[in-house]
């Protein structure tokens, strides 16, 4: 009777284990999503906000490994909270809304107009930990804000389902005794290494969200958002890239490398002046790269200081005769005095 008695236990244990651990299962894979804030006072923008959030919906629906939290449970859960609270575009409301719908994740973001442009900012927060994992940022012409909500999303998209992968290999390696965290970082580098075209690999949004995932696990590591920063740079998002060249040299302010990039960036976000700054630095650190003393003459050339410009594309032309930088910012500044001299 007793060998009976602890069967009957273990079932009914195992039985909720097994209930408990499903559970636990669709709740790591839930995300709640809500309504965008508008930041403009306009009431005719006042959509925006939710056109950015079904956008973000619709993509993550088509995934299999998301599961979203229904309207109306979503619905129910707002108005229980907006007896209380000024809305759920803060922060901590949000969470506390994740907390009551059994999501593990939420996203949040805002909208914003400015003049014909218009920025879409977005964040994904780990309901229990309140953690910040994922953040994009998109931006452009009004005219083209569906187009814009349309990359956000698949950026967003990306990125958790990235996320959620990674979190299965922490567990993996944590049930194998190992420190997931610094197992991780080398692990997501290397990975990321080997998918980057910088080194000959043929993946390079992969590698771009390797190296995201090494950063969120080691947000202090320059070297990781120097890779990062690198694949934002093939991708031309410059906003991005430069943000991470800038907490990289924060931590390692000299780095060759990294200041020639940031002033590529802003070179190409059309910041020329600080554009120089970053160049000079670069150029102290290592006056033989030849390819940032092409970029810094190409921001002097931008700034229509053509003297200086010739002679340090001469000087890159003397390291590298065929650096067609160089060339064409020769022949431009030939052609500029040639029609000045004919006026």
């Amino acid at each position: 009777m007793r060998c009976r008695f602890h069967l009957l236990v273990a079932v009914v244990v195992g039985t909720l284990f097994c209930l408990g651990a499903a559970a636990e299962r669709e709740r790591s894979q839930t995300v709640a999503v809500f309504p965008f804030k508008v930041l403009n006072k306009d009431p005719r923008a006042a959509h925006l906000g939710e056109g950015a959030s079904e956008h973000i919906i619709t993509h993550l629906v088509q995934s299999n490994a998301i599961d979203i939290v229904e309207e109306a449970q979503l619905d129910k859960a707002m108005r229980r909270l907006a007896a209380a609270q000024t809305g759920v575009f803060e922060e901590k409301n949000a969470l506390q809304l994740g907390k009551m719908v059994n999501a593990r994740f939420v996203i949040i973001g805002t909208v914003e107009l400015f003049g014909f442009q218009v920025a879409i900012n977005s964040r994904l927060l780990e309901v229990e930990t309140g953690k910040l994992i994922i953040a994009e940022s998109i931006h452009g012409n009004n005219d083209d804000i569906f187009e814009l909500y349309e990359k956000l999303a698949g950026r967003l998209k990306e990125s958790l389902i990235h996320h959620l992968s990674m979190l299965v290999t922490s567990s993996a390696v944590a049930e194998r005794g190992g420190n997931s965290d610094t197992v991780n970082i080398i692990e997501l580098m290397s990975r990321g290494e080997k998918l980057d075209p910088a080194y000959g690999g043929k993946d390079l949004k992969g590698a771009n969200m390797a190296y995201r995932q090494a950063v969120l696990r080691d947000p202090n590591s320059a070297a990781a958002r120097r890779r990062l920063a690198g694949t934002f740079i093939l991708l031309e998002r410059f906003d991005e890239a430069k943000y991470n060249l800038d907490k990289a040299i924060t931590m390692e302010p000299n780095h060759a490398w990294a200041q020639s990039r940031l002033g590529y960036c802003m070179h190409r976000l059309g910041q020329e002046s600080d554009a120089l700054v970053a160049y000079s630095k670069s150029l102290e650190l290592n006056p033989d790269d030849v390819e940032a003393r092409a970029w810094y003459a190409s921001s002097l050339l931008k700034l229509g200081r053509y003297d200086d410009a010739r002679s340090n594309f001469a000087e890159v032309l003397k390291r590298d005769p065929k650096n067609s930088v160089a060339q064409r910012g020769i022949r431009f500044i030939d052609q500029a005095v040639t029609q000045a001299n004919q006026k």
